[in-house]
């Protein structure tokens, strides 16, 4: 009897007594004003006024709320979020979505999340004539195309 106390009083030390739960997590406040949702920790039934803990994160949307697109796999919308700790390397792991005409029916959709890091500079060729003369059929014009210079293009990092 006294070797499993041993064991079950052991067995509490290797339990990490400062464990940060994710499913406390809940949205607590949304500006209409803004489209910003707060993230904050120690929220007891995923109410917004539960919450005790720090700030986790920030995310505003940056797209109209009804952006139409065509069908097919494009750019749909986009969001900022911020403030977001180290600790949360998996901030937005999922997302759920509701259908609005069908009594918030769960809709199952696959998604592919972007990160945006950046903006940079690359050296891009241009174009163009590099030779005029009198071509071939006796008309003034390029004798040779080639590259004749070279420009910044801003592309995504």
């Amino acid at each position: 009897m006294r070797k499993i106390l041993a064991i079950l009083f052991m067995s509490m030390f290797l339990i990490s007594l400062a464990a940060a739960f994710e499913f406390d997590n809940a949205i607590s406040d949304y500006d209409e004003a803004t489209e910003t949702l707060t993230f904050r920790n120690g929220c007891l039934f995923d109410i917004g006024w539960t919450c005790v803990g720090d700030e986790v994160g920030k995310v505003q949307l940056k797209t109209p709320k009804n952006f139409e697109v065509g069908r097919g796999y494009n750019y749909v919308w986009e969001m900022d979020a911020w403030g977001v700790d180290e600790d949360y390397n998996d901030f937005l792991k999922g997302f759920e979505f509701e259908d609005l005409n069908n009594h918030k029916e769960k809709v199952n959709r696959d998604i592919d999340i972007k990160i945006f890091m950046g903006m940079k500079n690359i050296s891009e060729d241009t174009y163009g004539c590099i030779k005029e003369g009198t071509t071939e059929n006796k008309t003034f014009g390029c004798i040779d195309y080639g590259v004749n210079g070279s420009r910044l293009k801003e592309v995504e990092d």
